[in-house]
């Protein structure tokens, strides 16, 4: 029976759907989907059945019925699948199409309103996400003809083009990828037509979309708003950055959203500086950390991420700052899994004591990260000799029991008694029972911080801190008592 050829052919990766009846030549049936009462389902080209419906499926029209003959090498082998179909059998198939569901087809409700064909596959598998950048070349022509009615090339963030149909086709295509979309009018301008009168009203189009740049985007792991654009990507040989405490060489030039160019003063002339350590804005700071050498990146902020000493008086409150900063080189830290065991120790001191100085100018992110680092450099020090293992879990514990601090600082208990109680199996210290208790006192565990208290005084009867705390903790367990006691005398009078 011939199908209605006006639809085409399934491609590879649609979903069809099908009647069949199995039989061997015999004319015996061993399946059929008619008997059940169901049609089949399948996506065509993956393997999903045997080769012979793959290959000859895909001939098919819609409405066609057809017989496929397969041989064995396109059936099931020579083993075949018994008990009902024997090694190296051939088999027939009388199969019914009746609709698929194109693979190409974006449309939410897959009416074949807007179908993406790829006419040229990009490089790779780079994609844009988020909120990337895309630079892109789109031609509108009039639906079914290579009429240009108008061509263009943008910029702009991924879900921001000029009409749905390009929005969709991005979110899938590849670097350097060629695709036509055949959108209805709904998914392009609609009723009200657009680009300046050369849509039309309700005109359907063939909207041809090259992907020729993208602009990967972040936010730097900052609060409010900071975002990283990459608008010249540096070196892609390399997975190499600054990280903290890197000496980089960075070109920039500050600005307004406006234009106006605040601080050009790095323009041309690199500024070298050790990355993290707020010698120069902290979006710009964070960014340094991330970039590649060669790579070129816009950078927008404001508040605290765009505030530092060397703007001051330059840029009016509330305004948001510009960096378009360039990497000229860096020079990484070492990184510890290249160190001999006493150099690392040593370079674990190193960050202990800048840890402290950020602890000192009450910067407790910075000094966090800079004790976790050494935490995380330590935790694995079963092969030092013994008097390196002493000092590296002495250092260790120091950094645990700062940490301990910053966090009560921060007043994030559960945090600060995670680091105590690590800091205690390091080792088992007078300190480490103070931090401990003064995270049980804030997560108002009175009891719990009373008993390590009181442990401590064993080992340290004289120390004024542990005294101190102790009355404080037997304070706030009064008051609480008092409270509570108040409370019931109003409840049963």
């Amino acid at each position: 029976m011939a199908g209605d050829q006006s639809a085409g052919r399934p491609q590879a990766g649609d979903m069809v759907e099908v009647h069949y009846v199995g039989t061997l030549l015999d004319g015996s049936k061993f399946d059929s989907s008619r008997d059940r009462g169901d049609t089949f389902k399948f996506t065509l080209g993956k393997g999903q059945v045997i080769k012979g419906w793959d290959k000859g499926v895909a001939t098919m029209f819609k409405g066609e019925k057809a017989i496929l003959t397969c041989r064995s090498d396109y059936a099931y082998g020579a083993s075949g699948s018994p008990p009902k179909i024997p090694g190296g059998a051939t088999l027939q198939f009388e199969v019914e199409l009746f609709s698929w569901v194109d693979s190409r087809d974006m449309s939410d409700e897959k009416d074949g309103s807007l179908v993406k064909i790829v006419e040229k596959k990009g490089r790779g598998f780079e994609r844009p996400r988020g909120e990337d950048e895309v630079v892109v070349r789109i031609q509108y022509r009039r639906a079914g003809t290579d009429e240009a009615l108008h061509v263009t090339e943008a910029t702009f963030a991924l879900g921001n083009g000029p009409c749905h149909a390009v929005n969709r086709a991005l979110e899938k295509m590849d670097l350097g990828e060629v695709a036509v979309v055949k959108a209805a009018a709904r998914h392009c301008f609609g009723a009200a037509g657009g680009l300046n009168g050369a849509v039309g009203p309700d005109q359907d189009l063939d909207v041809r979309v090259e992907l020729l740049e993208i602009h990967p985007v972040d936010d730097l792991g900052m609060p409010g708003l900071v975002k990283r654009t990459v608008v010249r990507k540096g070196d892609s040989s390399s997975y190499k950055t600054a990280g903290e405490l890197g000496r980089v060489r960075v070109k920039y030039t500050v600005r307004l959203e406006d234009g106006t160019v605040v601080d050009a003063s790095h323009a041309e002339t690199e500024h070298a500086f050790v990355s993290d350590e707020a010698e120069v804005p902290p979006a710009l700071d964070a960014a340094a950390c991330k970039m590649k050498e060669g790579e070129a990146c816009v950078i927008v902020a404001e508040g605290t991420a765009a505030a530092h000493a060397s703007l001051e008086g330059k840029v009016p409150e509330g305004t948001r700052v510009v960096f378009d900063a360039e990497m000229v080189g860096f020079e990484a830290e070492k990184g510890t899994w290249e160190m001999e065991d006493g150099e690392k120790v040593e370079w674990a001191e190193a960050r202990k004591a800048n840890g402290n100085g950020w602890f000192k100018r009450q910067d407790f992110a910075r000094a966090l990260k800079r004790y976790k680092s050494v935490v995380d450099a330590l935790d694995f020090d079963s092969s030092f000799p013994d008097d390196l293992k002493k000092r590296s879990r002495a250092i260790a514990s120091a950094c645990l029991l700062n940490t301990a601090a910053c966090e009560a600082r921060r007043k994030n208990w559960k945090a600060s008694l995670e680091a105590a109680n690590k800091a205690l199996t390091k080792e088992n210290t007078v300190k480490g029972l103070f931090r401990r208790a003064q995270a049980h006192f804030g997560m108002g565990d009175f009891d719990l911080a009373e008993a390590d208290l009181k442990e401590a005084l064993l080992r340290d009867p004289e120390s004024a801190d542990l005294k101190s705390e102790l009355k404080r903790v037997k304070a706030a367990v009064k008051a609480y008592d008092d409270k509570q006691r108040g409370m019931f005398k109003k409840m049963f009078g």
